[in-house]
């Protein structure tokens, strides 16, 4: 009994007392970066009808500013209105060190394809992020100077950004001559990946869906599809850019969005197509029972799931980087593209076993998050050391969508998840934290670790790939090295080094054995180099050419007897102009006033006559042999 009454009474000394109002009692969830991937807004169809070049819509760009608006919310601004309890609001997670305020390009990493949708939607998404800031009140100055020191000039004045101070963070571009390209859309330019969907088509599987929808695209085609598309498109083959054109019909045409939702011609049509479309994607971008060997890539690749490969390679990648600078660098990492990587890495993550919603189609605007993050005991913790790094976690999030729901009027038509930020969970695990180590290991056996691994998997197709020739080809950089191997590339310059020193040292030996010198020979003088045999050839004439016969009383151009006047003017008998060494086209129509007329005309004011230049046509025109006896002088007038 006395000791019962011991422990009641330590257990009331050491209770700990009741929590402030605003205090939290609870370890703090402390962001320390994240990797975002985003799809991008709606854009025109980019196979369908007649919308010109591919761009965002109005739409799509208010999708990603909501977006960005709502991560800003969640990472940026310190709201004193928050949770107390950092556990409690998944909305709420402050990034440690990130500005609200002033852009930081090292702690804000934004990469996407260069294709116009996903570079709008990546401004778009940063407008909302980071919104136009301007510095107000008489001491704007002062508080610029310690915010951003460059918006401050010489005489003190405060300049803001045009567009009441519009930001201007950096957003990496990657064109299909980029390795980063393959990150953010591993699926395109990989052509292991394109003859793979080319299998998809062959299948049974393939074969039973399409017998099973060829009713429903039909009509669908009839009613909504015959001006741009041909009847024999209207297959499952072509279900995503099907479900592209109807869907962005549907948010613009008021006939074909009263045509899908009322009309009892096609009740649920639309949410049809759509479900076709997602199980055309899935079949194409996360089947990872179809093995890549028929495309000559290696087995395992699950070269359907290129996409999310590299998605998780670069996942891992920038936050390898965020732990390696003391979380310094990368806090914010914002991927853009199509909804291909992320389906992909569904598959990969095996999601769609704990929820069958991820089979579908994400909407525009979508997000998939991961945060690396530590539990501490102070909200301005530090960074963990290398020996710490067994405290860092990661948890994923998904958010399908940007609107507060797609259905807002309740009428039925678009049942699809709404935009809630949603902790998931990974490769079959039940917990949706994992320990840093785990996180790390899981994503490692599912990713494609390095752009020369992605081209040797593709085929290297890529115009980047030849920079990778050599590389990637073994299972494990860090095995290569185990090994003793050496890389193709030194090997190479090993080799070449190797080669020249045998040669010197073989050179070296013949003169010291044979007496084998290498001597220079000095070119002969210019007067003795070769005797010249005159004519107009000079010291390219040769001991057989035969010098030209000159008429009887005629006289080089240029001496001093006097030649007889023609009828065309002062002849100076056969004068040898040019040769037929020297013909041009110019001298073919003379007599017409063609190209040649000039030429003519030169002719006669030098001095040669009509006669002579049919002459000197007929000597030139004959065919000469190089083994023939060289011609005989012969003297006529």
């Amino acid at each position: 009994m006395l000791a019962f009454f011991v422990a009641l009474l330590a257990a009331v000394i050491l209770a700990p007392t009741a929590a402030e109002p605003g205090k939290r009692q609870v370890d703090y969830h402390n962001v320390r970066a994240s990797v975002v991937y985003t799809v991008a807004g709606e854009a025109t169809p980019a196979s369908l009808g007649s919308f010109g070049p591919q761009h965002l819509t109005s739409l799509g760009a208010q999708q990603l500013f909501a977006a960005g608006s709502f991560f800003r919310q969640r990472y940026l601004v310190n709201d004193d209105d928050g949770p107390t309890d950092g556990t409690t609001d998944e909305a709420y997670r402050p990034i440690a060190g990130l500005s609200a305020d002033i852009v930081n390009d090292d702690h804000l990493y934004a990469l996407t394809t260069d294709d116009q949708p996903n570079v709008a939607s990546a401004q778009a998404f940063l407008q909302g992020l980071y919104p136009p800031f301007e510095i107000a009140g008489s001491d704007a100055a002062a508080t610029a100077t310690q915010l951003d020191p460059s918006s401050v000039l010489s005489n003190g004045s405060y300049v803001s950004s045009p567009l009441d101070g519009y930001r201007y963070p950096r957003i990496r571009a990657a064109s299909t001559l980029d390795p980063a390209y393959a990150s953010v859309a591993g699926n395109r330019q990989c052509g292991a990946w394109a003859a793979s969907a080319q299998v998809h088509l062959a299948s049974e599987a393939f074969t039973e869906v399409a017998n099973a929808a060829a009713d429903l695209y039909y009509d669908v085609g009839t009613a909504l599809l015959y001006d741009v598309l041909d009847d024999s498109g209207w297959d499952y083959i072509n279900a995503v850019p099907i479900w592209d054109y109807l869907s962005y019909m549907y948010n613009h045409n008021s006939t074909v969005m009263s045509l899908l939702s009322s009309n009892i011609s096609f009740p649920g049509a639309l949410d049809q197509v759509r479900d076709l479309a997602s199980r055309r994607e899935w079949a194409i971008n996360a089947d990872l029972a179809y093995s890549s060997v028929a495309t000559g890539a290696q087995v395992g690749e699950q070269i359907r799931a290129v996409a999310g490969k590299t998605l998780a390679a670069k996942v891992l990648g920038l936050f390898s980087e965020a732990i390696a600078s003391g979380g310094d660098t990368n806090k914010l990492n914002l991927l853009f593209g199509d909804h291909a990587p992320l389906t992909a890495f569904f598959g990969l993550a095996r999601m769609q076993q704990a929820d069958a919603d991820f089979y579908g189609l994400p909407e525009p605007g979508s997000s998939l998050v991961f945060d690396l993050f530590t539990t501490d005991d102070a909200a301005d913790a530090p960074f963990p050391t290398s020996d710490e790094a067994d405290s860092l976690k990661v948890r994923v999030y998904f958010r399908n969508g940007t609107a507060p729901t797609a259905d807002p009027d309740d009428d039925g038509i678009r049942d699809v998840q709404n935009s809630v930020l949603t902790a998931r969970t990974l490769f079959g695990n039940y917990a949706v934290d994992f320990a840093w180590d785990d996180f790390g290991r899981d994503m490692a056996a599912v990713m494609t670790p390095s752009a020369a691994h992605w081209c040797a998997a593709c085929g290297g197709t890529a115009l980047f790939c030849p920079a990778f020739s050599y590389a990637g080809l073994a299972d494990d950089e860090e095995a290569r090295r185990t090994d003793g191997c050496v890389s193709p590339p030194v090997a190479g310059v090993i080799g070449v080094v190797v080669t020249l020193v045998v040669l010197a040292i073989v050179a070296a030996l013949l003169a010291l054995l044979l007496g084998v010198r290498v001597r220079r020979v000095p070119p002969p003088p210019p007067a003795a180099a070769k005797k010249s045999f005159g004519g107009f050839k000079g010291d390219a004439k040769m001991a057989s050419d035969a010098d030209l016969a000159l008429p009887k009383g005629g006289a080089p151009a240029g001496a001093g007897a006097p030649a007889p006047r023609g009828p065309l003017g002062d002849v100076k008998g056969h004068e040898r102009v040019g040769s037929w060494e020297l013909s041009g086209p110019g001298d073919k129509d003379v007599e017409g006033g063609g190209p040649g007329a000039d030429a003519g005309a030169m002719g006669m004011s030098m001095g040669v006559g009509r006669a002579g230049l049919e002459r000197r046509r007929s000597e030139e025109s004959l065919e000469v042999s190089p083994y023939a006896e060289p011609v005989r002088p012969e003297e006529r007038v």
